[in-house]
C-alpha cells in the first residue's frame, strides 16, 4: 500500500504543472458557457412571456444593476430555465422557491461555484480565492426596454439578443512559476501587476499549483513583476489588447 501511495504522489508531482493549466482553461470555458446559457435563458423567457419582460426581472434590472441572485432566479425557476436546484413549498396559496446546493446564491461563476460546493456554510459574504466575495461573482444583467440603452452604456451587448450583461468575465493574465533546477512549482510567490504607467493594478500570490491569475484586465498592456525570496526577480509584459495572456511555465533562478 505504501508503495502505491508513493507512486501516485510521484505521478501527481510530475503532472502538476500541466494539470493546473487544464484547470484554468476549464474555468474560463465554463464562465463563457455560463454567460451564453444565461443569454439564451433570458431571451427564451422574453419569447415565452409574449414579448415582454416579467415584472421581477425589470424591477431587479433597474438602472443596469440587476444580479441573477437567489431572488431574481425565481423567474428562471418559474420558466424552468438553467436547471437550478431548489425546494418548493406553498404558502398562502402561492408557490415559494428556495435555491439549494451550489445554486443557493444564484448564478455564480466557476470560482464562486467551487467555494459553494466545498463548504455547505458558504454564503454570499464568503471570500473567493480569486478575489471578492461570492456576491461579487454573481452574474449581472441589465434590460434595454426602450432600445437606446443609455442607462446601461457600460454593459456589453449579446448580439441578436435584447439582453445586456455586466460582470462578464474580462480578459486575464495567468501563469505558473517553476524552479527548473528541481522541477517544482513555487507556492506563495508575490506577483505584482501594473499598468503601462507603472501604477499597481493588482497584487496576487501563487497557489498550491504554483499558479497566479488576475481576471480583471482591460484591453491594455500590463507589466508583471514576480518576486520570490531567494530567487532573481522577473519582469514580463502582458499585452491584453488582443486577448488573454497565459504565460508558459515561468522559470525562476536562485540567487548566487
Amino acid at each position: 500500500m505504501l508503495v502505491v501511495i508513493g507512486i501516485i504522489a510521484i505521478l501527481a508531482g510530475a503532472s502538476m504543472i500541466g494539470y493546473s493549466k487544464v484547470v484554468r482553461t476549464a474555468q474560463k470555458t465554463k464562465n463563457r458557457e455560463l454567460v451564453s446559457n444565461a443569454a439564451t435563458a433570458l431571451t427564451q423567457i422574453l419569447s415565452k412571456n409574449n414579448g415582454s419582460w416579467p415584472e421581477l426581472l425589470v424591477e431587479r434590472a433597474n438602472g443596469g444593476k440587476g444580479r441573477l441572485d437567489k431572488e431574481t432566479c425565481r423567474v428562471l425557476i418559474t420558466f424552468n430555465m438553467m436547471g437550478l436546484s431548489y425546494n418548493q413549498k406553498s404558502a398562502s396559496g402561492e408557490s415559494q422557491y428556495q435555491l439549494i446546493g451550489k445554486d443557493r446564491c444564484g448564478i455564480v461563476d466557476a470560482d464562486a461555484e467551487k467555494v459553494l460546493k466545498r463548504s455547505a456554510s458558504a454564503s454570499e459574504g464568503t471570500r473567493v480565492p480569486s478575489g471578492g466575495t461570492v456576491q461579487d461573482h454573481i452574474l449581472y444583467f441589465a434590460i434595454d426596454e426602450d432600445g437606446d440603452a443609455d442607462e446601461i452604456a457600460r454593459a456589453s451587448h449579446a448580439p441578436g439578443s435584447h439582453v445586456y450583461y455586466l460582470n462578464v468575465p474580462k480578459r486575464w493574465i495567468a501563469g505558473t512559476i517553476v524552479d527548473r533546477s528541481i522541477n517544482e512549482v513555487i507556492i506563495g510567490a508575490d506577483v505584482t501587476i501594473s499598468d503601462e504607467q507603472g501604477n499597481e493594478v493588482a497584487r496576487v500570490q501563487t497557489d498550491w499549483c504554483g499558479d497566479f491569475r488576475y481576471y480583471e484586465c482591460d484591453q491594455a498592456r500590463y507589466q508583471v513583476r514576480i518576486v520570490v525570496e531567494g530567487y532573481e526577480s522577473i519582469e514580463l509584459v502582458a499585452d491584453c489588447r488582443n486577448g488573454d495572456v497565459v504565460f508558459d511555465d515561468i522559470f525562476v533562478i536562485e540567487k548566487n
